[in-house]
């Protein structure tokens, strides 16, 4: 049972500083911590948490994918009656029940099994959210209650039934006196809702938020709330934010944005970002290889601007192996030669590179390909990258491991 118990983590996820961070950084930033020789380990130069796979560090510190207003009652399951101290009252209404655990939350707030003690409780709760829209919004916008209550109420509100749930999240994420964890949730629960208009206004107001992690969660749903001012706004925090985490999903931003200047402006940001052979783990080199996997590949200037990044031999490898992986998406004739020459030429020394080119090839399929992935396994003495090659061969697929 402890494993049910600890599902309700998700809700703590929400209340963490890590999982904006970590979520960009573990998209963008897989490939470079796969040097596989200790002699080819580079030092960080620049503080960005490291991705994580689990269960590699402890339960209470991985960043789930989905925030607390993700759930819903068939994703967590009651803990046993020993975890669970706060209890679902079946004899009394929702909203008498929802006072309870207000109070309790009030009560308790400074528990560190807080999480624990009410998992029973908010099981039972998101089972009975129809026809109580009107209460969860009142007590939304009320000015009290503790993070983890707010949160809550925010998962309650994904799943009740009533109209213009948006007009309620935009009032709690752009209320600045409203603690920064709710906001959070809040930012994350507007890109997840039907039927919400587009509303410029309000979200450059949301970009201009203090807190870094609600302009991640914000900047995930920029494309459909852009105008030109709003693309000018996402622009300045990719180019100069003092949050490497945040310019990276500003980058990511700007490629799903559709403006006449974005081509240019991706490309000039790639330009700007002095990067060398050995500086995988700068910010400009993350800065640069979340550009690069953000350009349109279908154009035919981007594809001649991929070939040359790639084959730079003095361009980090993990912005070379992001160059990559873009051409495998642009059906340009001559792309799989071109792949397979340059894995021919790639040396054990250039892990990430080579990973890079075998990844293309698994995505391209075409059996040349294949072919030339099993000759390179075959001609390497080197055992990690032999490795290296065959979980890549036998693993699941890049979309597969993006889509997790």
């Amino acid at each position: 049972m402890k494993t049910n118990a600890k599902k309700l983590l998700f809700f703590t996820t929400i209340l963490s500083t890590v999982f904006g961070l970590l979520f960009y950084y573990y998209k963008l930033g897989e490939d470079d911590k796969e040097t596989l020789s200790s002699k080819s380990k580079q030092p960080h130069q620049v503080k960005v948490v490291q991705s994580i796979e689990p269960p590699e560090l402890p339960f209470s510190t991985m960043p789930l994918n989905k925030p607390v207003a993700h759930l819903d009652d068939k994703k967590i399951k009651p803990s046993s009656s020993d975890e669970a101290v706060f209890l679902y009252d079946e004899a009394q209404e929702f909203a008498q029940n929802l006072k309870r655990f207000k109070m309790f939350c009030h009560q308790n707030a400074s528990s560190q099994k807080l999480e624990f003690e009410v998992n029973q409780f908010v099981w039972k709760l998101l089972k009975n959210v129809q026809g109580n829209g009107p209460i969860i919004k009142e007590e939304l916008l009320s000015s009290e209650g503790h993070p983890l209550y707010k949160n809550i109420l925010l998962a309650c509100l994904r799943q009740a039934k009533f109209e213009n749930k948006h007009e309620v999240v935009w009032q709690i994420v752009n209320n600045r006196n409203e603690d920064p964890l709710v906001r959070r949730t809040a930012a994350f629960v507007l890109g997840k809702l039907p039927d919400v208009p587009p509303n410029p206004k309000e979200f450059l107001f949301l970009l201009s938020d203090p807190d870094d992690q609600v302009k991640i969660f914000a900047l995930q749903n920029a494309a459909f709330h852009a105008n030109d001012d709003v693309y000018k706004t996402v622009k300045d925090l990719a180019a100069s934010y003092h949050d490497v985490n945040v310019r990276m999903a500003a980058v990511n931003a700007m490629g799903n944005i559709s403006n006449p200047n974005q081509k240019n402006d991706l490309i000039n940001l790639i330009e700007q970002q002095a990067t060398f052979a050995s500086s995988n783990f700068s910010e400009s080199s993350l800065i640069k290889r979340t550009a690069v996997s953000s350009l349109d590949a279908s154009d035919k200037e981007i594809v001649a601007f991929l070939r040359q990044t790639a084959i730079d031999d003095e361009e980090n490898e993990g912005v070379r192996r992001r160059a990559l992986l873009k051409l495998s998406e642009s059906g340009e004739p001559g792309i799989t030669a071109f792949m397979i020459s340059l894995l021919q030429e790639v040396s054990p020394a250039e892990s990430i590179l080579l990973k890079g080119c075998v990844e293309a090839l698994l995505i391209l399929n075409d059996p040349a390909g294949i072919q030339s992935i099993q000759t390179k396994l075959e001609n390497t003495e080197d055992l990690d990258i032999r490795n290296l090659i065959q979980h890549l061969m036998s693993g699941p697929t890049l979309e597969e491991r993006s889509a997790e």
